[in-house]
């Protein structure tokens, strides 16, 4: 759903794909922190 706003928006679908993969990374790195107890090393 995300990729076909963008789409009608304008943006480019590589651009999307990367946005939306990094924004993706940096909500689940938190999440997994907070409910896991996990801390990279």
């Amino acid at each position: 759903m995300g990729f076909l706003l963008a789409y009608r928006v304008g943006w480019d679908i590589s651009l999307g794909a990367i946005v939306s993969d990094v924004s993706v990374t940096l909500l689940l790195i938190p999440i997994g922190v907070i409910f896991f107890k996990k801390i990279f090393q």
